[in-house]
């Protein structure tokens, strides 16, 4: 008698909770946190929810909405937040579904800061803490963005942008997105420019002697090639028009990778440039095959090439602005110097003016010695 009625009483007991234990498809229920939060003033939601529901539907769900309330419960059709599991899944970092152990919706916010701007690469924006936004609410690390494309630059975050932009940009080759604070800084999403100096470099001026070049993207849209004070050429990323004026007599900026690898200015003058050797002296065609005209080092709308022929036999070729020993002695001995203004002008075999200047040197140690004889 007493060991039927205490079966009786469990068996009643099942039949009343046995929706505590069963899902509604047939699985294990559960309890879930249940709480709302629309960030305004203090609340437990966020980062330690107390209060808890039974769930039949055995899910739980952590989920922001599009107006940024935080909300936890049991997936449901009588939930006014999700309805359903696909209706969860649908909206990736926004929304959390969990069955696997009890109260099991405590996820945290993802919280991230990322620079907003749009601008076009023409005109660019170096950010500063001014451009740092704190992004919308999110449950997974969605990141930041930096958008370019046909020139225009847009800079945010991801979990600002609803459901379709943001799978759109995920998807965009022309998307950067990365997941650090405020890690969208670039100005441009990559931008290399040649680097040189004649203050540095053996010649910045000629193309052909370029090496370095400077990544460029996280200062500048652009890169320059300017012309100084002295006539040193400089290769850089690009700066403001004003600092570009103050610090260059002349400077051309542009847009896209290395260029500005061109000569600067465009008809600058190129001379054979060689001390002395035995291509300088072009007497052969291998020599001449080898021994091309080059960019001036320093540069004035002045510059002319010279060929210098040394009494020993030597010839040497250059510029005018170059700073070497027989540039000097050409300004000293002009009847040893050859001076031209035209690109590659100073290509003439020195053979025949060294004869000039014996044969004159010898008519004139003659007549002097025949006046002495009389």
């Amino acid at each position: 008698m007493w060991f039927s009625a205490k079966l009786c009483f469990f068996l009643v007991f099942i039949a009343s909770n046995f929706g505590a234990f069963v899902r509604s498809d047939g699985g294990k229920a559960t309890d879930c946190f249940q709480c709302l939060w629309d960030g305004s003033g203090s609340s437990n939601c966020a980062d330690n929810p107390d209060k808890v529901i039974s769930c039949s539907t055995g899910y739980c769900y952590t989920n922001v909405n599009a107006k940024g309330i935080l909300g936890r419960g049991c997936v449901g059709k009588d939930d006014g937040f999700v309805t359903s599991n696909e209706n969860c899944e649908s909206r990736k970092g926004k929304c959390i579904l969990c069955s696997d152990q009890v109260k099991c919706n405590n996820h945290k916010l993802k919280e991230l800061k990322c620079y907003e701007a749009t601008y076009t690469i023409s005109d660019p924006i170096i950010m500063t803490n001014t451009h740092s936004k704190v992004c919308a609410w999110a449950l997974e690390d969605l990141g930041c963005y930096h958008l370019e494309k046909n020139g225009k630059i847009e800079k945010g975050c991801m979990s600002n942008l609803d459901e379709q932009t943001r799978a759109q940009y995920q998807a965009d080759n022309d998307v950067e997105i990365c997941t650090r604070e405020n890690c969208n800084s670039m100005v441009v999403k990559q931008l290399k420019c040649s680097q040189c100096s004649n203050e540095k470099d053996v010649n910045c001026a000629d193309p052909t002697a370029l090496q370095n070049t400077a990544d460029c993207s996280q200062v500048s849209s652009s890169c320059l090639v300017g012309i100084d004070k002295n006539g040193a050429t400089h290769r850089t990323c690009g700066t403001t028009e004003q600092q570009a004026k103050d610090k260059f007599e002349k400077y051309e900026m542009c847009h896209g990778t290395t260029c500005n690898d061109h000569i600067f200015p465009e008809h600058r003058l190129k001379c054979l440039q060689c001390q002395g050797g035995s291509d300088c002296e072009l007497k052969t065609p291998e020599s001449k095959q080898n021994l091309k005209p080059k960019v001036c080092e320093i540069y004035t709308d002045k510059e002319k090439c010279y060929t210098y022929y040394e009494n020993g036999g030597k010839v040497y070729r250059g510029c005018m602005t170059d700073q070497t020993d027989s540039r000097k002695s050409c300004e000293k001995n002009d009847s040893n110097c050859q001076k031209c203004d035209e690109s590659g002008c100073n290509d003439k075999s020195g053979a025949k003016k060294v004869k000039v200047s014996l044969l004159l040197g010898v008519t004139l140690a003659t007549a002097v010695i025949f006046g002495l004889l009389r």
